[in-house]
């Protein structure tokens, strides 16, 4: 049963009781696959009570923050839910070898007006779809990685929000940038010529978040805001989709956010996260 949370001022993700989350059975893959499009539904609850979901590899390591169970595969919040499936061109697909282990993290919450609806929700799961192919011949498919960039006061923190950040009392227009650092998770160096094909932001702007910008050796390439959505009540929607950035051996990818914040109070727990393919 998801109940109503009386969403306050000043609650943050890392708060007892702000949202529950929960876990698929292993799924351990029974032959290599080559994944072309993922899509998501939320089943006996409305969209806006996704905080977000994950799907990891437990076989392999996250790329940051050791408190992550596992790599991530795809990543889906509320305010990407106006298009519930991501589909890759030809010829590329995100791979997954024989005998990997995967599970889906949900994170579910559900705020009060008038941030949410707050009703009663009971039966509450995500089913995530996998339409894969089967490699006939060695060169059919070209693997995709995926990576998220965040920005966060204190990245990789033992608390249960390693993605979240603060924003002080009466600002009207606050940037976090990413550290220098590519270990802090808002900023990363390709180590070899890649080609970014699909691309999106989350954002937390029913907390005031107004923007992600990902930034390409310093210089802006692509801004990411989010707005109310028109056809669902207190929902936002963030851009996802299909893109194509080409990145030299050397390049580095940074992102920075623009939040607001005209209350008597600092706020807490805001995201602002970049996920996106590129080919390996």
């Amino acid at each position: 049963m998801l109940a109503r949370h009386d969403h306050m001022g000043t609650d943050a993700v890392d708060d007892t009781g702000h949202h529950r989350e929960t876990f698929s059975e292993v799924y351990v893959v029974p032959r290599d696959m080559w994944i072309e499009s993922l899509s998501f539904e939320l089943n006996n609850a409305p969209d806006i009570t996704l905080h977000h979901a994950m799907l990891l590899n437990l076989s392999e390591k996250p790329y940051e923050c050791k408190k992550i169970m596992g790599r991530e595969l795809w990543s889906m919040g509320q305010d990407q839910m106006h298009m519930h499936t991501a589909t890759f061109p030809y010829p590329y697909r995100l791979f997954v070898k024989r005998g990997d282990k995967l599970i889906l993290q949900l994170s579910v919450h559900n705020p009060a007006p008038p941030l949410g609806p707050g009703d009663v929700y009971t039966n509450v799961s995500g089913t995530l779809k996998l339409k894969t192919r089967t490699s006939l011949f060695k060169n059919d498919f070209q693997p995709l990685a995926f990576r998220l960039l965040f920005l966060a006061d204190e990245p990789c923190q033992t608390k249960p929000a390693p993605f979240a950040f603060s924003v002080p009392k009466q600002t009207e227009h606050h940037v976090i940038q990413a550290p220098a650092d590519t270990k802090s998770g808002g900023k990363i160096t390709f180590e070899k010529p890649t080609r970014i094909l699909y691309m999106g932001g989350h954002l937390h702007g029913w907390q005031g978040g107004v923007s992600v910008s990902v930034k390409k050796n310093g210089a802006l390439i692509q801004t990411y805001e989010t707005h109310p959505s028109k056809t669902v009540p207190y929902r936002y929607d963030t851009p996802h989709g299909l893109t194509s950035i080409d990145l030299a051996a050397g390049d580095s990818l940074s992102i920075e956010s623009v939040t607001k914040n005209p209350h008597d109070y600092a706020v807490r727990g805001l995201m602002a996260i970049v996920g996106f393919y590129y080919t390996k």
